[in-house]
């Protein structure tokens, strides 16, 4: 076979490689750099000011670059989920509603503090105990928490198979909460805070995959919290330059790796800061985001997913 004959075979085979080669991803440098940083994917911010549910668009700066007013909930926001294609959140006849489905659960008969999407379900928490949101199945009793000497569920959060929870009892400690047979009871104790607060409300959320030492156990996730209301604290210590709000009440994990984490915080009538952390120093970078000195931020989600992402904007009103 001659030189001709092969000519056009290989300039075929060459030019479909260079077509899907066209096809492949290269992710930039900057692609690489967030990565191994551990930024994550967030669209923006969902939080409640008192009654109101707002929207903030964020940019790959952590800017707001859109505001959006989603509803007016009649009711007091305090639990707030924005789950993989919903939002939740109570009504003002204490029921937890879906903002964009027809979902009502049964009336819980107090204020709901948490809710959280974990294994494909949904929980709700408050000083009436834990439920599975969407199938209204009560998972501890009154009881169960009176043995522990716990008057309520401050709020709750998930690590791989286990859910945790913040209790007041009247200090405020956060536990592991032991499943059996789709019963859960109070597990033994990872952190006790000293500190005593009555009518405040405050969360703790998990840091995944930042192992540490807490009293002399190891556990493979870290603790932030809002408890002592004036700063931020890591694993019961506080972190230096968060202190720049009177009283933080919310808190949601943006990104996190093994040396840092960007969070956000919201206080009394003062709007939402966010706050670059170094978790070996327990130091903070912090910045305004959102100023608002007329309204409570009660509630605060981190929305990851695009659809619901696109659900909001084009269900809210902008703001200017």
């Amino acid at each position: 076979m001659n030189d001709e004959n092969l000519k056009e075979p290989l300039e075929d085979l060459k030019e479909s490689l260079e077509n899907k080669l066209s096809q492949v991803h290269i992710p930039e440098p900057e692609e690489f750099i967030k990565k191994a940083a551990g930024i994550s994917q967030v669209y923006g911010l969902l939080f409640g000011e008192t009654c109101v549910l707002k929207y903030a668009v964020l940019n790959d700066e952590r800017e707001i670059e859109k505001m959006y007013l989603i509803k007016d909930t009649n009711s007091s926001l305090r639990g707030l989920l924005a789950a993989e294609d919903d939002v939740y959140f109570q009504n003002d006849n204490y029921k937890i509603c879906s903002l964009f489905g027809n979902f009502k659960s049964r009336a819980r008969w107090n204020i709901t503090e948490s809710i959280v999407e974990h294994q494909g379900k949904i929980f709700d928490a408050g000083i009436y105990q834990l439920y599975e949101t969407l199938t209204d199945k009560l998972l501890m009793t009154k009881k169960e928490l009176s043995i522990k000497k716990i008057d309520y569920i401050a709020s709750i959060s998930a690590f791989q198979d286990k859910l945790y929870a913040l209790c007041y009892k009247p200090k405020y400690a956060f536990t592991a909460l032991e499943e059996n047979n789709g019963k859960y009871k109070i597990g033994g104790t990872i952190i006790e805070y000293e500190k005593y607060l009555t009518f405040e409300f405050c969360q703790a959320l998990i840091l995944p995959g930042i192992s540490s030492n807490i009293n002399g156990k190891e556990y493979g996730f870290s603790v932030l919290s809002c408890v002592y209301l004036n700063y931020l604290d890591l694993n019961n210590q506080m972190i230096i330059g968060t202190d720049g709000l009177s009283l933080i009440h919310r808190c949601a994990l943006l990104s996190s790796d093994s040396e840092r984490a960007e969070v956000v915080y919201s206080g009394d009538f003062e709007g939402i800061n966010f706050a670059e952390i170094d978790l070996n120093k327990k130091t903070a970078k912090t910045r305004k985001l959102i100023t608002n000195s007329r309204a409570l931020v009660s509630s605060l989600d981190v929305v990851r997913n695009k659809e619901l992402h696109n659900k909001l904007i084009n269900f809210g009103k902008e703001l200017k």
